[in-house]
């Protein structure tokens, strides 16, 4: 009987099979190894990752190598330089969370070069002569007024007295009606509030990527504005655009009233955010009408309040992988909306959000989503929801009812929650206990 024991057991050893510890004996058996693999070092782009299963029966595991992700590479073409903003050479970039494989070249700009009043590169005249500039107490100077200018198309100057000009000063322009196009230069940060209200003849404006701030009802009665031209959309994401509260609108964004947006003279019709934007700003593409599909880099971690409100002929987004948050009313009426799909990193989703999306047919959320806003999905005629004893649920790819979005055709308190699911809208418990 001991030697048939210690064959045994040379036999298993020469198997690779060792001894398994179960309780306080200790016998020879064969582990008995669990079928899900643990992940404990995650592979990135271009290292390996550690997957380990565990021995039901000791403490004993087993290793295998996951192999590199490969880079998930993105194509951007490239921008030429202009007179006052830098360009780039195509580039490819990786969308992959966390890494920073970029092939990105900048270009400078290659700045003015006139010949007598205009610039031989891109025909735009000399500044305007006659226009009031004063010394902020930074140092720069503001534009303040159209003083003695009696141009109908005026260029704004980037410096006066060999000093940058930073700022269009508030209610400079105001009333001019005179007014017909005007050219902002770079240099200029701020436009201030009423900057160019009541230019009722204006057509046409210029916003250069170093503008941050636009200041309330800076183009409040622009009812004639139709050319929009941004010189950097990275730029234009992240500006400061000012509410005035008592007002439903925000008259700073142009796009209120041109509903076009244009880059390098052409209209946008795929809109793409680039890489180094990290926040897309309040309001930042509200009412814009140009837009036929967007696409969100995957370095994008939070698309703000009103951001792409109202962008009605808006048919495709796709959400890059980086996004963490959906501010309010962030895809409010965009009525021609057909599907989202949440990437795994967004943690929530604001109040209104898709709102009156009437085409919207299709949505997955994700398993890493937290909050959920009110009627973020109210009014979306033409989404399927997972009814169940008065809630209305949208679903992962795993769970059809993680999350409740509303209740449907019963009071909240007669409301049985089904068991599956994981988020309630917001407010959604203390409508039930009222």
């Amino acid at each position: 009987m001991i030697a048939a024991t210690i064959l045994l057991g040379g036999l298993l050893g020469g198997l690779g099979l060792s001894a398994c510890q179960t309780g306080n004996a200790r016998t020879y058996e064969v582990h008995v190894w669990t079928s899900d693999w643990e992940t404990v070092i995650k592979p990135t782009c271009t290292e390996a990752g550690e997957a380990r299963r565990y021995c039901s029966h000791c403490n004993d595991y087993k290793t295998k190598t996951l192999a590199p992700l490969g880079h998930n590479l993105e194509e951007y073409e490239a921008r030429a330089a202009t007179c006052t903003r830098n360009g780039w050479e195509a580039y490819e970039a990786c969308m992959r969370e966390g890494c920073g494989y970029s092939t990105y070249q900048e270009i400078g700009n290659l700045m003015h070069e006139y010949e007598g009043d205009v610039c031989i590169r891109c025909e735009l005249r000399k500044p305007s002569e006659g226009l009031v500039y004063e010394l902020n107490d930074g140092g720069t100077y503001s534009v303040t007024g159209i003083g003695s200018c009696e141009e109908t198309n005026v260029v704004i100057a980037s410096k006066y007295r060999g000093v940058d000009v930073t700022e269009i000063a508030p209610s400079a322009f105001e009333d001019c009606e005179q007014l017909i196009e005007i050219h902002i230069s770079q240099n200029i940060q701020t436009i201030g509030a009423n900057a160019f209200n009541k230019c009722t003849n204006l057509t046409q404006i210029n916003i250069p990527a170093s503008v941050s701030k636009i200041g309330e009802n800076a183009f409040l009665g622009c009812y004639d504005l139709e050319y929009l031209d941004v010189e950097d959309v990275g730029a234009w994401c992240g500006i400061t655009f000012e509410k005035n509260e008592s007002s439903l609108y925000c008259y700073a964004n142009p796009l209120y009233f041109t509903r076009g947006f244009y880059t390098d003279g052409e209209l946008v019709k795929t809109l793409i955010v680039p890489d180094s934007v990290r926040k897309i700003n309040n309001w930042a593409f509200y009412h814009c009408e140009a837009f036929k599909s967007v696409r969100i880099s995957g370095k994008v971690e939070t698309i703000g309040e009103n951001a792409f409100y109202d962008c009605r002929y808006l048919t495709s987004v796709t959400l890059g992988s980086g996004i963490l948050k959906l501010e309010k009313n962030a895809f409010y009426a965009c009525k021609k909306l057909t599907e989202i799909i949440c990437p795994d990193s967004i943690q929530e989703i604001g109040d209104y959000a898709f709102y009156n999306c009437k085409a919207l047919t299709s949505v997955r959320l994700s398993e890493g989503l937290k909050t959920l806003g009110k009627n973020a999905f109210q009014n979306c005629s033409e989404l399927t929801f997972n009814e169940y004893e008065g809630g209305r649920y949208l679903g992962t790819a795993e769970n059809a009812y993680f999350a409740l979005v509303e209740w449907r055709g019963a009071a909240p308190e007669e409301v049985t929650l089904h068991a599956d699911v994981k988020v309630l809208f917001n407010g959604a418990v203390a409508e039930q206990e009222n």
